[in-house]
Parts: C-alpha cells; sequence; structure tokens
C-alpha cells in the first residue's frame, strides 16, 4: 500500500510540475501507455524562479513549508497583477 501511495504523489507532483512549468506539452502513446513531454521552448520563467526560491528558502533556509507556500502564494499574486506572464 505505501509504495501505491508514494506512487500516486509521484505521478501528481510530476503532472502539476510540467503542466505548471511548461506552456505546452505532447503527448506520446505506446501501446498502452501514454507519457506526456514538455516542449522546452515553452518553459515559464516566472513559475519556475518562484519555485527556485521556494525550493533554496524550503532546503537551504531552513523555512517551514506554511511559510514558503504563503510566499509563493504571495510572489504568484504580485507577478499576476504586474503583469507577467504566468499562465
Amino acid at each position: 500500500i505505501t509504495a501505491a501511495v508514494v506512487g500516486v504523489i509521484a505521478s501528481l507532483g510530476i503532472y502539476f510540475a510540467i503542466n505548471t512549468l511548461f506552456a505546452a506539452t505532447r503527448t506520446v502513446d505506446t501501446g498502452p501507455l501514454a507519457l506526456q513531454l514538455p516542449d522546452p521552448s515553452s518553459l515559464r520563467p516566472v513559475p519556475l524562479a518562484i519555485g527556485v526560491l521556494a525550493a533554496v528558502l524550503l532546503f537551504a533556509a531552513r523555512w517551514p513549508v506554511l511559510r514558503v507556500l504563503g510566499v509563493a502564494a504571495l510572489l504568484g499574486l504580485a507577478a499576476g497583477l504586474a503583469g507577467l506572464p504566468v499562465t
């Protein structure tokens, strides 16, 4: 059961990371498998910068998760209000 839970969480993490960081993806179908591959030219710099900052705050600065989540949300809101391309 533990391996299944870890697999589902990892799958969701990869799905949300690809669809947040890249504007375009393509699906490669091979038999029963469908693999979603990002288009490297469609990388979104603002979400990438917020994600890198969040990782630095979590792992290097040892900030609590809720504080990092609040900072990332505020940065995303500020970027959206400033008219930066976040989506």
